[in-house]
């Protein structure tokens, strides 16, 4: 049987476990894009946990990844 990992579930899973921990790239991320020209590109963004709260904050960023699922609305 095979595990997969690209599911809602794990989507949920993911952003529950990690929720609050994206602190540290939040404060880097911000620091960083005041200096670069919009828009921004995220790689591998998953569920969009530090993607959304860069969004929120007005900054002009997209975002991909191999997973098609995510937990977050956008």
């Amino acid at each position: 049987m095979s595990i997969n990992y690209r599911s809602k579930p794990w989507a949920l899973i993911y952003d529950l476990f990690n929720q609050g921990r994206h602190q540290k790239e939040l404060k880097f991320y911000r620091a960083e894009l005041k200096q670069c020209a919009s828009p921004v590109l995220e790689m591998a963004c998953g569920s969009g946990m530090i993607l959304l709260e860069l969004l929120h904050e007005g900054i002009n960023v997209y975002g991909f990844d191999l997973s098609e699922e995510t937990s977050r609305a956008a």
